[in-house]
């Protein structure tokens, strides 16, 4: 019984005469082998008396022919114009995809050798294309470059390999179904020239990502290229030990390769580490795709490529910027100071979303420091701030350095002798306002301040402590936020004589932010209630210092009246008398709250019972005794059996 499917595709004839020539010289006619001929789609009756061989070259010529203005043949141009490559690739990609769009193909295969389920195997194709089977090998390109995938758990003429299914999706007509196997993050960028695509090697090295990954694709032409960056982590795996590289997986290396081949895109790969070696050997073999490596310094020796290669770099930091094409963007961005990265992270960010140009710079500012660092969102002004006139008035220059920062810095040429950044350090006991002066002056420059969690940068693993400041620092350099180190001698403090080996590291970390700080453009605060344990040399790297004392009688008085609000209902409160003891600004506020919660439980206004009793309980909580002497009058309000 004669079956005939209409409509076949040129590469369905193709496959189907391969399989009948192929199937005919391995089973002689027999009954089996012709039974199977008989149900292929494109079985032809009048062709069984022909010459075998005869028919396999009109059948190869044809397919070349055909598929000259075909999709098939465009995958094979791909790659090269040698009629050589050209005249093997197209006929097995061909026997290839028609294996996937019958079941008839498959059984047929199957009784070929082919795998059980009628996959190709090397085997099976070496029988019907022995002079094309080389170029599937894994060193070849269409493995190379994952156009044909194979498994790798068998023999080899048991091996099975197949299209890959995206390739199937295009050539069935599915051309906008994206590549499931990509990457979610991966990112592409457009060139700024107007020349073919060159298949070379670029190596480009720079500090800001962007800058360089754009600065290669711009060497490299064409369409443009897909961005792929690799990581490599500072310690390593204890159980392989081995470093493990953050990047794409296997599978998702090879559906990149695939994408950069089908849209004529070169790859830049951004290198933070050594590079893989998979990486490097597809370099090697994919010599039609355009290569781009780049790094924040120039390789090492180990990590250049097996090919010719061009070297350049650039330097672009935030003052590099193209304003020219940025020009809007920068003027809605006003005082923030964005790297080419993080500008081109908020233009996308901002084209794929509803965020305005200030949201998604403050959403990318806070992913990134989030982590290492607790946000303190300003609520507090000047009016709050209560000091001697001389402080007060240091702490309002604090705020004017940095508003006048770029008039001074660059339009009066400035900044040759001073650095772009403000470090101010605030001293003095506990509770006297120098982290209220920090959230005061951040709420006036309108900025985010963030309290840097000590315990959250320092690392156990050598050089990750270092990692961890530099993110920090690099966050804060847009100028859009301040840093805020509470306590600040326990990481600035000085460094000491080398023991033992942490000693050692411990000594490189304070070196690294004496460095870090001296090079920062943006505004970092540092308190302390132990001034004489900051090393020295951080204290030649301050640009303001302001020592806080214990107010005097006259701030003492303007606490208690900020301390204790208009609308909270009170009882005969003596703010005269109060003000005469001895106390922080943060101690006030502390009993003028816990004595509020006492005046609320008891249903009453607040009075110098309540206040009498809270300054007895903080008191006691500092670890001193309250001498009843000092309170007067109101020394009645304690229990005299509890003193």
């Amino acid at each position: 019984m004669e079956t005939t499917r209409i409509n076949l595709t040129y590469w369905e004839r193709f496959a189907d005469e391969m399989l009948r020539l192929t199937a005919i010289s391995l089973a002689d006619d027999n009954e089996t082998a012709s039974e199977s001929v008989h149900r292929l789609p494109g079985f032809r009756k009048d062709g069984l008396r022909r010459s075998l061989r005869g028919d396999t070259h009109r059948a190869i010529k044809y397919v070349g022919h055909a598929a000259e203005k075909s999709q098939i043949g465009a995958w094979g141009r791909l790659f090269s114009t040698d009629p050589g490559f050209l005249s093997r690739s197209v006929p097995l990609l061909a026997l290839l995809a028609a294996a996937e769009t019958s079941i008839q193909r498959r059984q047929l295969i199957r009784r070929l050798g082919g795998t059980a389920d009628g996959c190709w195997t090397l085997g099976a194709l070496h029988e019907v294309l022995p002079h094309a089977a080389e170029e599937l090998s894994p060193t070849g390109v269409l493995c190379a470059s994952g156009f044909v995938l194979a498994s790798g758990d068998s023999s080899w003429a048991k091996r099975a390999v197949w299209i890959a299914p995206p390739l199937m999706w295009e050539l069935l007509g599915a051309l906008e179904l994206d590549d499931p196997s990509l990457p979610n993050d991966l990112d592409q960028l457009d060139t700024h020239e107007t020349r073919p695509r060159e298949a070379r090697v670029v190596l480009v090295s720079g500090t800001d990502a962007f800058s360089r990954q754009e600065h290669a694709t711009n060497l490299l032409g064409g369409e443009g290229s897909i961005v792929v960056s690799f990581r490599e982590p500072l310690h390593q795996d204890e159980e392989r030990n081995e470093r493990k590289h953050f990047g794409p997986t296997e599978s998702e290396w090879l559906a990149i390769l695939r994408n950069a081949t089908l849209t004529r895109r070169s790859i830049v790969i951004d290198l933070d580490g050594s590079m893989p070696r998979f990486v490097k050997s597809s370099l090697y073999r994919c010599s039609h795709i355009g290569w781009g490596i780049t790094s924040a310094h120039r390789l090492s020796v180990s990590d250049l490529p097996d090919r010719p290669w061009i070297e350049d770099s650039v330097d672009q930091s935030t003052t590099g910027v193209n304003k020219g094409s940025h020009n809007e963007l920068l003027q809605q961005l006003g005082d923030y100071r964005l790297t080419p990265t993080q500008l081109h992270q908020v233009e996308k960010a901002t084209s794929e979303a509803s965020d305005g140009f200030i949201t998604a710079t403050q959403r990318l500012i806070s992913g990134e420091i989030d982590r290492l660092a607790l946000r303190i969102t300003p609520t507090r002004s000047w009016k709050d701030l209560i000091l001697p006139e001389k402080e007060y008035g240091a702490v309002r220059r604090v705020a004017e350095r940095y508003r006048h920062r770029r008039t001074v810095l660059d339009d009066w040429a400035f900044n040759e002798h001073l650095g772009n950044g403000i470090v101010a350090l605030f001293s003095g006991p506990p509770g006297t306002g120098k982290s209220l002066a920090a959230e005061v002056i951040a709420k006036d420059l309108g900025i985010d301040l963030f309290r840097v969690n000590t315990a959250s940068l320092v690392s156990k693993f050598i050089g990750e402590t270092e990692k961890n400041l530099e993110r920090l620092f690099d966050a804060a350099e847009t100028g859009a936020i301040a840093l805020l180190f509470d306590e600040a001698d326990s990481i600035f403090g000085k460094r000491g004589d080398v023991s033992k080996s942490s000693d050692r590291y411990a000594n490189l970390e304070i070196s690294y932010l004496l460095q870090r700080i001296e090079n920062f453009g943006g505004l970092i605060f540092l308190t302390s209630n132990l001034l004489g344990n900051i090393d020295s040399a951080f204290t030649r790297r301050i640009h303001v210092s302001i020592a806080f004392e214990k107010p005097e009688i006259g701030e003492r008085l303007r606490l208690w009246k900020i301390a204790i609000p208009e609308a909270a209902p009170t009882n005969k409160i003596d703010h005269d008398f109060l003000s005469t003891l001895v106390l922080t600004g943060a101690e006030i506020k502390n009993i003028a709250s816990n004595a509020a919660f006492m005046a609320a439980a008891e249903k009453s206004a607040i009075s110098m019972k309540h206040l009498v009793t809270a300054l007895d309980e903080e008191t006691t909580k500092k670890g001193r005794l309250t001498d009843n002497r000092s309170l007067g009058i109101y020394a009645s309000h304690l229990n005299p059996q509890e003193k």
